[in-house]
């Protein structure tokens, strides 16, 4: 009741985490760099020969609503960035928004995605850059 089963990839799931053979690729959290009209940078640090970020939009709250204003991730609309290579360690992505979609935006939040040569994958923790301050 899964759909598609990657084989390879589930074995090689099962031998690192219960057979405690190979490792995942290293990833540092997410840093961001430089804000306003121009967007910002996002960088991390990671030892895999490719990463991808990925970020979604936290749009602004209705304050007369009435409800958990909470948001789950999973709700979210993931997008990809083009990630280059920064410097010997790195990558490094830049995020640009238009001035109506940051003024409908509460905040971003972004993630990025190591793969090493053999398709295993690591993430890195989710952080966020408020835009403007929750309705109260």
């Amino acid at each position: 009741g899964h759909g598609f089963w990657n084989f390879s990839q589930t074995i090689r799931f099962f031998d690192r985490e219960l057979k405690g053979k190979g490792t995942r690729p290293a990833i540092g959290e997410v840093v961001w760099s430089g804000t306003g009209e121009d967007g910002w940078k996002v960088s991390t640090v990671s030892d895999a020969p490719s990463v991808e970020f990925y970020y979604a939009l936290e749009p602004l709250r209705d304050p007369a609503l009435r409800v958990d204003p909470r948001v789950q991730p999973d709700k979210w609309k993931w997008e990809k960035l083009t990630a280059a290579r920064a410097g010997t360690d790195g990558y490094a992505a830049s995020l640009a928004l238009t001035a109506e979609v940051r003024a409908a935006t509460q905040a971003v939040h972004v993630f990025a995605r190591a793969r090493d040569a053999a398709g295993v994958e690591a993430c890195s923790p989710l952080v966020t850059q408020t835009l403007v301050s929750a309705p109260k």
